[in-house]
This record gives C-alpha cells, sequence and structure tokens, in this order.
C-alpha cells in the first residue's frame, strides 16, 4: 500500500490525501531494478497524481550501492522496438515487389511465337 499525502504551498495551502492499495505498480524479478524513461501516472485519488519520468527503482538485493540487471518497462521496449518491425516490413514488400517486376519481365513474351 502507498499512501501519499501533499499540502500546496501557500496561499492556498490544501491538503491532499490518496492511497495505493493491492497494485502491482512496478513488476519486476527479485535482485534486478525497474527502468523506465516514458511517463508514468500514478493515479492516487480523483485529484491527486503523480507523474514519474527517467525512473529507476529498486525494492531490495541491493548489493553494495548498485543496481541489479535493468528490466525495461513495457512502453521504452515498444518505443524502441516497433520502429525496427515497421522498416523490416517496408524492406519486405520493396524486395517482393522488385522480385515480382524481375520475374513478370523475365517471363514475358517477346513478339510472335510461331506456330
Amino acid at each position: 500500500m502507498i499512501h501519499l499525502t501533499e499540502r500546496l504551498a501557500p496561499p492556498l495551502g490544501e491538503l491532499f490525501e490518496g492511497v495505493i492499495t493491492e497494485a502491482m505498480l512496478f513488476k519486476v524479478s527479485a535482485g534486478r531494478c525497474y527502468k523506465c524513461d516514458a511517463w508514468t501516472t500514478l493515479q492516487f485519488a480523483e485529484n491527486l497524481s503523480v507523474k514519474i519520468t527517467n525512473a529507476k527503482i529498486q525494492a531490495s538485493g541491493i548489493t553494495g550501492s548498485k543496481f541489479g540487471t535493468e528490466e525495461e518497462c513495457w512502453t521504452d521496449f515498444n518505443r524502441r522496438v516497433i520502429p525496427i518491425v515497421l522498416g523490416g516490413a517496408a524492406v519486405g514488400i520493396c524486395l517482393i515487389a522488385v522480385l515480382t517486376y524481375l520475374i513478370i519481365r523475365d517471363n514475358s513474351a517477346q513478339g510472335y511465337e510461331r506456330l
């Protein structure tokens, strides 16, 4: 459970409170750290949310002052992999078009056939 209390600076001085319970916020294997460069929003209450970016979090298994092996968040993984997949698909389509052109060009009849 995470409990957050935040008081705004004067002159407003409003108090906001929120709780997150039974949520798996940063799923990672034991001894490893969670790393995410993308924006992550934690919603504590209707009027209280926290935006996190460039996060590197490890709850346990820290040896010395070093983090464990990084596990990348899904958003960062998609941001890195999707352009590679789309580029590969574009190259594949171009290759199919060129090969189809070459095959059709070689098989076309040149002139009339003799009977």
